[in-house]
């Protein structure tokens, strides 16, 4: 079964950079960034990308007030999506994520 990827800025920039941001599709099917995540990227999105905002949270809070928005937004969606692996660059945010029980992928 595909995973669902949750893609922060770094990620998304540094592929499209070297033009392999088609990749994310091919490794997992569906790719989910938040709206916070899109304005970071500065660009239009491929029409594979979904946005996907996460709910409202008191762990959405807490994490934006530890992470940077991209971050935080990501972690937190991939909290509230079933079968979601995450990738974030930041050592920091990758601990994070960890210790909340999420899968964190080292870009």
């Amino acid at each position: 079964m595909a995973k669902i990827i949750i893609a922060d800025t770094s990620c998304l920039i540094s592929l499209h950079k070297i033009e392999l941001l088609p990749v994310l599709k091919d490794l997992y099917g569906e790719v989910f960034v938040t709206t916070g995540i899109q304005r970071e990227f500065g660009e239009v999105l491929p029409d594979w990308i979904s946005l996907k905002n996460p709910l409202e949270s008191e762990q959405l809070v807490f994490l934006q007030s530890i992470l940077d928005k991209g971050e935080a937004t990501a972690l937190a969606l991939a909290l509230q999506v079933d079968n979601a692996l995450v990738i974030i660059d930041e050592l920091k945010g990758r601990n994070i994520a960890s210790s909340m029980g999420l899968v964190p992928l080292v870009f």
